[in-house]
Protein backbone atom coordinates (compact mmCIF):
# COMPACT_ATOMS: atom_id res chain seq x y z
CA UNK A 1 0.00 0.00 0.00
CA UNK A 2 1.15 4.10 -0.87
CA UNK A 3 -1.08 5.60 0.40
CA UNK A 4 -2.38 9.00 -0.83
CA UNK A 5 -1.72 9.47 -4.62
CA UNK A 6 0.80 12.24 -4.45
CA UNK A 7 4.09 13.13 -6.17
CA UNK A 8 6.27 11.11 -3.37
CA UNK A 9 3.89 7.94 -4.35
CA UNK A 10 3.97 7.93 -7.64
CA UNK A 11 7.93 8.51 -7.27
CA UNK A 12 7.80 5.27 -5.33
CA UNK A 13 5.76 3.51 -8.03
CA UNK A 14 7.74 4.81 -11.18
CA UNK A 15 10.85 3.72 -9.17
CA UNK A 16 12.93 0.93 -11.20
CA UNK A 17 10.75 1.47 -14.26
CA UNK A 18 13.28 1.86 -17.41
CA UNK A 19 11.15 4.87 -18.35
CA UNK A 20 9.80 6.66 -15.52
CA UNK A 21 6.07 7.94 -17.00
CA UNK A 22 4.41 11.21 -16.58
CA UNK A 23 2.22 11.13 -13.28
CA UNK A 24 -1.09 13.46 -12.67
CA UNK A 25 -1.43 13.54 -8.71
CA UNK A 26 -3.74 14.84 -5.79
CA UNK A 27 -3.84 16.91 -2.85
CA UNK A 28 -5.69 16.10 0.28
CA UNK A 29 -9.28 17.43 0.27
CA UNK A 30 -8.82 18.44 -3.35
CA UNK A 31 -12.16 19.22 -5.09
CA UNK A 32 -12.41 17.33 -8.50
CA UNK A 33 -15.32 18.44 -11.17
CA UNK A 34 -17.80 15.04 -11.85
CA UNK A 35 -16.75 15.32 -15.49
CA UNK A 36 -12.71 15.05 -14.90
CA UNK A 37 -10.76 12.51 -16.61
CA UNK A 38 -6.98 12.30 -16.76
CA UNK A 39 -4.36 9.03 -16.89
CA UNK A 40 -2.78 9.26 -13.52
CA UNK A 41 0.08 7.46 -15.25
CA UNK A 42 1.19 7.57 -18.62
CA UNK A 43 3.93 7.76 -21.22
CA UNK A 44 3.98 9.98 -24.89
CA UNK A 45 3.93 7.73 -28.04
CA UNK A 46 3.01 4.90 -26.06
CA UNK A 47 5.27 1.73 -27.59
CA UNK A 48 3.87 -1.90 -26.59
CA UNK A 49 8.02 -3.05 -26.58
CA UNK A 50 9.74 -0.13 -25.66
CA UNK A 51 6.90 0.45 -22.24
CA UNK A 52 5.90 -3.11 -21.66
CA UNK A 53 6.61 -2.50 -17.57
CA UNK A 54 4.92 -0.04 -17.57
CA UNK A 55 1.64 -1.71 -19.00
CA UNK A 56 2.65 -4.54 -16.59
CA UNK A 57 2.68 -2.10 -14.07
CA UNK A 58 -0.96 -0.12 -14.60
CA UNK A 59 -2.53 -3.42 -15.98
CA UNK A 60 -1.32 -6.28 -13.28
CA UNK A 61 0.56 -4.80 -10.32
CA UNK A 62 -1.14 -2.01 -9.24
CA UNK A 63 -4.73 -1.91 -7.39
CA UNK A 64 -6.51 1.24 -7.32
CA UNK A 65 -8.92 2.80 -4.44
CA UNK A 66 -10.60 5.79 -5.08
CA UNK A 67 -12.35 7.31 -2.08
CA UNK A 68 -14.62 10.31 -2.41
CA UNK A 69 -18.21 11.90 -0.76
CA UNK A 70 -20.28 14.11 -2.37
CA UNK A 71 -20.26 17.76 -1.42
CA UNK A 72 -22.72 17.43 0.72
CA UNK A 73 -19.97 14.48 2.90
CA UNK A 74 -20.14 12.17 5.13
CA UNK A 75 -21.06 9.08 1.98
CA UNK A 76 -17.43 7.78 2.19
CA UNK A 77 -17.94 5.90 -0.64
CA UNK A 78 -15.39 3.74 -2.38
CA UNK A 79 -14.69 2.66 -5.66
CA UNK A 80 -11.73 -0.22 -6.03
CA UNK A 81 -10.07 -1.02 -9.75
CA UNK A 82 -8.40 -4.42 -9.44
CA UNK A 83 -5.15 -5.43 -11.61
CA UNK A 84 -6.25 -7.96 -14.49
CA UNK A 85 -5.64 -11.40 -13.56
CA UNK A 86 -4.34 -13.70 -16.51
Amino acid sequence: MIGAWRESSADRVREGLPVSPSAVTFNQGEVIATDYEQYLLSVASYDPHNHAEVEDLINRRLTLEIRYESLYGGENYTAVLHPVRC
